[in-house]
């Protein structure tokens, strides 16, 4: 499986978990699921966060669809500019335009050589250090 299987399986399992809590009426905050990826430093933890990636991979469309956004109230996030910052380089370069990321929220990163626990509001986890996932917070 390569990596934007991965990312793309990742992304399933996260809707899946949504769905099954819709199903049984979990409470709203339950609705956006948490998981747990497990990596080779430790566990990361958190809820996949959702953002709109700009339609463009052009410099020149960039500050024209920022403009569009800013006056249609939507809003410009980090998530929706490094996205599009690494993509239009990518296309400049010539090469495949692979986002191969997971940008998440809610996260606690537990890492095992120090034992210690970090959380932040926002992390990005690249796919190629997930060794797998836990469809859960894990306890």
């Amino acid at each position: 499986m390569n990596n934007s299987d991965k990312k793309e399986y990742i992304i399933h399992l996260s809707d899946s978990v949504r769905i099954i809590a819709n199903t049984n009426k979990k409470e709203e905050s339950d609705l956006e699921p948490i998981l747990t990826f497990a990596t080779s430093f430790g566990y990361v933890v958190g809820r996949i966060s959702s953002y709109k990636p700009f339609e463009t991979v052009e410099y020149e469309k960039f500050h024209e669809e920022v403009a569009n956004r800013i006056s249609a109230k939507e809003g410009v996030g980090i998530m929706e500019i490094t996205d599009f910052l690494v993509k239009a380089k990518e296309k400049k370069l010539g090469h495949d335009i692979d986002s191969t990321n997971l940008y998440l929220s809610d996260v606690v990163v537990y890492n095992f050589d120090r034992k210690e626990l970090l959380t932040s509001n926002f992390y990005i986890l690249f796919v190629d250090q997930i060794v797998g996932v836990i469809p859960a917070l894990l306890v």
